[in-house]
């Protein structure tokens, strides 16, 4: 194996140990602590369990490619694992963003029409389509052509695209709306009541959480749609493996940074963290 590319796959790995130890360790306080379970519960498992699946795919594929040479058929199997693992994170972050935009939206509303059969659905759907859109990616070639390999490329830009797209729009929408009842609060200078106070204080810092993880998430994936768009743009130019791939890898990380922004945003969450790797916490 040639220096550059045993130089990613060892980085690739440390970062797939980080994803997967921080996303157990989220799974497991949202398992044991109560105080973690709110509306948005469900949301944030499933992203780490999406963020799970996106660090032991990888992993297992660059541990495999170090120490055994895997056949094309082989590649094949594995791109399909990697692929729909980046899939069903990228959507679960979507489906964050349409969950923070209904609690605004329908914000009176929000608690009598999602419900947690909704939500379960609403997670049941974007794991399916996630996984559906790994056969459209990928066309299920038997002979990776380099023609077949720019469709992939292709593909890959339009749903960073798109994700980022309803992300920032649904995002935007709310950040408008939260600035001009802000606004319109003052103006009228209308009294909250302690009680809507803390309902209101708790959703906004819900919100600005998981809007600095899609943020991240935006962010560091966008060195991979650059690499696509220039080897779309650019199909005759040679790169080197880590030219290639490393883009990948920087985008992956931002599967492992969730439990550094849950940790420094939310003291529920970094108290129980401590607790946890002190082995101070119980099921309560």
């Amino acid at each position: 194996m040639p220096r550059d590319e045993l130089f990613v796959r060892i980085a690739n790995i440390i970062v797939c140990v980080l994803i997967v130890v921080g996303n157990v360790l989220i799974l497991t306080a949202l398992a044991l602590s109560r105080k973690l379970r709110k509306t948005t519960t469900p949301f944030v498992a499933s992203l780490a369990a999406a963020d799970l699946y996106v660090g032991l795919s990888f992993g297992i594929d660059s541990i495999v490619n170090i120490y055994v040479n895997a056949d094309h058929k082989e590649n094949i199997i594995a791109d399909i694992f990697l692929e729909s693992a980046i899939y069903c994170s990228l959507l679960n972050l979507v489906a964050i963003a349409t969950d923070r935009f209904l609690s605004v939206v329908i914000a009176l509303r929000y608690n009598a029409i999602v419900t947690k059969k909704v939500i379960y659905w609403i997670l049941v759907g974007t794991w399916t389509i996630a996984l559906l859109l790994q056969p459209l990616s990928q066309h299920f070639y038997l002979d990776k052509t380099n023609t077949d390999t720019m469709v992939s490329r292709k593909f890959h830009i339009a749903l960073y695209v798109w994700c980022v797209g309803m992300i920032c729009l649904l995002y935007g929408y709310i950040g408008i709306t939260a600035w001009h009842q802000k606004r319109r609060i003052q103006a009228l200078q209308i009294p909250m009541s302690d009680e809507r106070d803390r309902v209101v204080s708790d959703s906004m810092k819900v919100t600005r959480v998981l809007m600095t993880v899609v943020g991240g998430c935006a962010v560091l994936w966008l060195p991979h749609a650059i690499m696509s768009l220039y080897i779309i743009t650019h199909p005759k130019i040679l790169l080197t493996y880590a030219e290639l791939f490393a883009p990948t890898v920087f985008g992956m990380f931002n599967s492992a940074i969730n439990i550094v922004i849950y940790s420094l945003m939310n003291a529920e969450f970094r108290s129980t963290f401590i607790q946890l790797i002190k082995c101070q916490l119980k099921n309560m």
